[in-house]
């Protein structure tokens, strides 16, 4: 019976959202108890099953109004979507992130979420394709089926499809992955950023020529702070194409975003930018260096203050790679700019020796190589100091005219 109560509260949660969780906590239910019919609220949430809706009207992607979307929060939640804002450490844990969001170690543990698939040939990975193609794009609302064919592409990297061309067949759905990640349905939309992100995880580079016809609406979703499930899915999927595939066209989809009037989506490409520079080589980085440059430049005087404290960030990462084009960019900065960058600079954990600081120490390098004739003070100081290290001490050698008192008791002692 206990059991059948807790899947019916479930259930209710599932419809309403949020105030089910209210109302049971004013009900005087033992804590032990609560806490597990909370626990059961977060697996809901997190698997983007929700049918409670917002009406907050459409979100804006790029200044652009798109259509409403559901999400699985009620208005409660909702007035904490901004904390979502706020640039956090990668490593951050889900029990650290808002309710129903998810980061990187969600979508390791959902990677292996996948059915059995056996693939022999070439024709029979191009059939199993087609199948799955033709699923994505069916406007059906069956959404289960959308998050199967989802799964399925998962499956086939497993099954030995990558001895049969599998991206030459795998770039059709280009499109259709697309429409997925762009679904109303939440739990369609993560899948489809989980899918991807395990594409690059399994094929690193060579998913580069995809992940540039997807990472645009990746990139998008973070301006959906009304569905945080979504806007974390986009979030998390991005952040691990940029470690794990180095394709220089993914840059200027980063790039260009930061004039974006979403906030959100500046905060967020803020952060793929010190991504960027730490994982990328140098040699991918090259070709679009002067636009990291023009971001970098534009970010320190972004309306957002944590955009400009990201990039504070991202700025010591440039500086590392292209040492001449940073000190040039601090040289030109206003004072006040550059006390903030040294600063942040000190009290990272992660700075190095004050010598990397660029322009107050490479001012300080170039004085330090002028010989400057020694003045009267400090000629009579160093005079009086050698003297001092030479006199002896009161144990070393007594004095010849005056004996010290030790001395004269041991006169005594051999008069005697």
């Amino acid at each position: 019976v206990r059991d059948t109560a807790i899947r019916t509260l479930v259930e209710i949660y599932r419809h309403v959202g949020e105030k089910v969780r209210i109302d049971l906590g004013k009900r005087g239910i033992p804590p032990t108890r609560l806490s597990l019919i909370n626990a059961k609220f977060d697996e809901v949430a997190k698997s983007g099953t929700m049918v409670a809706t917002t009406t907050d009207g459409p979100v804006k992607v790029n200044g652009e109004v798109s259509e409403p979307v559901k999400t699985r929060t009620a208005n409660s939640s909702l007035k904490r979507s901004n904390s979502r804002n706020e640039p956090r450490s990668e490593g951050s844990s889900t029990s650290g992130l808002a309710v129903g969001a998810v980061d990187e170690n969600d979508f390791v543990r959902a990677y292996t979420d996948t059915p059995t698939v056996q693939i022999g040939s070439a024709k029979e990975l191009a059939d199993e394709l087609t199948k799955i193609s033709n699923a994505l794009s069916s406007p059906s609302d069956d959404w289960e089926e959308h998050v199967a064919a989802l799964k399925r592409v998962r499956s086939l990297v497993d099954a030995s499809s990558l001895e049969y061309d599998f991206m030459t067949q795998l770039k059709p759905l280009e499109g259709a992955f697309n429409v997925a990640v762009k679904s109303l349905r939440s739990a369609v939309a993560r899948e489809a950023c989980v899918t991807l992100s395990y594409l690059s995880t399994k094929l690193g580079n060579k998913f580069g020529p995809m992940a540039d016809g997807v990472f645009p609406t990746v990139i998008d979703l973070n301006a959906n702070t009304a569905t945080k499930i979504m806007a974390s899915s986009g979030d998390t999927c991005a952040r691990i194409v940029i470690k794990n595939t180095h394709f220089p066209r993914l840059i200027p989809h980063i790039t260009t975003r930061m004039t974006s009037r979403s906030t959100p989506v500046r905060i967020r490409c803020a952060d793929y930018v010190s991504l960027l520079l730490e994982y990328w080589e140098l040699h991918y980085l090259k070709s679009h260096v002067n636009e990291i440059e023009n971001v970098v430049r534009n970010g320190l005087s972004d309306a957002s203050s944590d955009v400009r404290v990201l990039i504070r960030r991202a700025f010591w990462q440039f500086s590392k790679l292209f040492k001449e084009k940073a000190d040039k960019l601090f040289n030109d900065l206003d004072s006040s700019k550059q006390k903030l960058l040294e600063g942040d600079k000190k009290s990272s954990s992660a700075s190095g020796p004050s010598s990397a600081l660029p322009t107050k120490t490479l001012k300080s390098s170039r004085a330090s190589t002028r010989v400057r004739p020694p003045s009267a003070s400090s000629t009579l100081s160093s005079a009086s100091s050698s003297s001092l290290s030479s006199r002896p001490t009161r144990t070393d050698v007594p004095s010849s005219n005056k004996p010290t008192r030790t001395n004269s008791r041991e006169a005594i002692w051999i008069g005697r």
